[in-house]
């Protein structure tokens, strides 16, 4: 497995096993979906664009907390994901529902 160092990456690294590169990833997908049970798993292109991998049961959680206004990039950070595509942006004032028919 192939890990980049990213200059905007925050100095808690993941965990060995937790980052891979895309072609790693294809060639060894099983082992990504294993990781994933476990903790999330990043993907990163060679552009620097990356994805987390995670277990359902720990999306689900992730889900259930956001209703608590949980921040997103504070959950990956404190299970060892980080990256330049987890920069925190400003926040934009919610839509209004839309009305049903």
């Amino acid at each position: 497995m192939n890990r980049k160092s990213h200059p905007a990456a925050s100095p808690r690294l993941p965990e060995p096993g937790s980052e891979w590169n895309v072609r790693d990833a294809k060639a060894q997908l099983s082992k990504v979906v294993s990781g994933a049970l476990e903790r999330p798993q990043r993907i990163a292109r060679r552009d620097g664009a990356a994805v987390v991998v995670m277990s359902e049961s720990a999306y689900c959680a992730l889900l259930d907390r956001a209703q608590g206004e949980v921040d997103m990039v504070d959950y990956f950070r404190a299970h060892a994901i980080a990256g330049p595509a987890l920069q925190r942006r400003a926040r934009r004032p919610a839509r209004p529902a839309a009305k049903l028919r």
